[in-house]
């Protein structure tokens, strides 16, 4: 009886597949549909696979929060989570942000308590709403920070305008907090909202002063804009990490030492040059994340003639 109980175990241990070396090493990766998340999902793929993992590609599955129920169902096994969204999600907020660090060990406990997820190490790159102006015009004016841009405003009212989304200047907790957190003095005739990707283009022809966006846009390179510091902390940190199911973490340890090599290479400046290259160049995501990774020795470079 002991024999036939011990030959169970072990036939049920050999069919698992989270048993050592018997594991097919296989992940389902996700994305949101945004652009920086499609660019996201295709280096942990590159990544991954060059680590011998076989990847599935579930990249541009939809919203930010589609995705992440995605992976608390068991829908998909890894994509990359903004510490920002994830702390909106998990404490839905109504006091002070925290820091970068802060937050991330928050989201990081939380899901680890609630969800059995994995935060892996943190990117260094953040995506965080901001404000932009261009670097000529906030050279110029000595603006560096949103209080920069406030002390401005009140020496020389009706000087600058700003542009943002219709959305945001409507929402209780957009413009309007943002103006009260740092005592924004622009008049109602001084605020253009438009589209976002309008704000861009706005801003490099001098349409409008300053404007929302995001902080690894593309367009923020290529039209040579700059961020301005928000020295108030006022926007969440938006840090992007591989979130990752706890059992697929107990199965591949790996896991966390491929993507801290990652981590230190994965910049602001160089999300905002990946951004560029897909959105602005017409570059194909696949091709530009193995390029990149290539070019950092993450990866090696594929044969010639293809694999």
């Amino acid at each position: 009886m002991k024999r036939i109980l011990a030959l169970a175990v072990a036939i049920i241990l050999l069919a698992s597949p989270f048993y050592g070396e018997a594991a097919e090493k296989s992940l389902t990766v996700g994305s949101s549909r945004t652009g920086e998340q499609i660019i996201l999902g295709q280096i942990m793929i590159a990544l991954l696979s060059d680590h011998g993992f076989k990847c599935r590609d579930l990249t541009g599955l939809g919203t930010g929060q589609l995705v992440r129920q995605a992976l608390i169902n068991g829908q998909i096994d890894i994509y990359m989570e903004y510490t920002g969204a994830a702390w909106k999600a998990l404490f839905k907020p109504d006091g002070p942000v925290p820091g970068p660090e802060e937050c991330y060990q928050m989201v990081k406990e939380a899901d680890r308590q609630r969800h059995g997820l994995a935060w892996l190490p943190i990117m260094a790159s953040n995506r965080a709403p901001c404000l932009l102006m261009s670097r000529e015009e906030a050279a110029r004016l000595k603006i560096a920070s949103i209080s920069d841009l406030a002390a401005f405003i009140k020496a020389h009212p009706k000087e600058l305008t700003l542009g943002v989304t219709a959305e945001y200047y409507a929402r209780p907790e957009g413009y309007q907090a943002l103006a009260g957190a740092y005592g924004l003095g622009f008049s109602k005739d001084d605020i253009h909202k438009m589209d976002q990707a309008i704000i861009y283009h706005a801003l490099k022809e001098g349409q409008v002063s300053a404007g929302l966006g995001l902080a690894t846009d593309g367009r923020v390179e290529a039209f040579d804009l700059t961020v301005l510091n928000d020295d108030r902390r006022h926007f969440p940190p938006f840090y992007p990490a591989p979130v990752v199911r706890q059992e697929s973490l107990v199965a591949w340890p790996e896991l966390e030492q491929i993507f801290a090599g990652l981590a230190a290479k994965l910049t602001q400046k160089e999300m905002t040059r990946l951004n560029r290259l897909v959105w602005l160049n017409h570059q194909p995501p696949t091709e530009a994340a193995r390029a990149w990774l290539t070019d950092q020795g993450l990866i090696q470079a594929a044969p010639q003639g293809g694999e």
